[in-house]
């Protein structure tokens, strides 16, 4: 179940800083696949690590395309986006503490 975690979300949100606009979905849902994960469930672990990573997208695309459309602060979108992440990853790292 570890390596899942790893490949479903690291792998993922790897993938997703790198290239972005879906490539997580289509590398790593087919790599558990192929571990012998049911396609369903496999999917839906790469989504869930997917939710974190697109917030940012292929080197921060998302958010200069939002600063320079909505003529924001693109602190301002850092403080949201962070408020957003910070407590899902806090039960993501309190997930692999206990299991450890």
């Amino acid at each position: 179940m570890l390596a899942a975690l790893a490949i479903g979300w690291f792998f993922a949100l790897f993938a997703e800083g790198s290239a972005g606009f879906g490539t997580p979905l289509a590398l790593t849902a087919p790599l558990l696949a192929s571990l012998g994960f049911p396609p369903v469930q496999a999917l839906a672990m790469v989504l869930v690590g997917h939710a974190i990573g697109v917030t940012f997208g292929a080197v921060g695309t998302p958010v200069l395309v939002q600063c320079a459309l909505a003529s924001v602060d693109p602190l301002a979108i850092a403080r949201g986006v962070v408020l957003y992440a910070a407590p899902i990853g806090a039960v993501f790292v309190a997930v692999l503490g206990s299991w450890a």
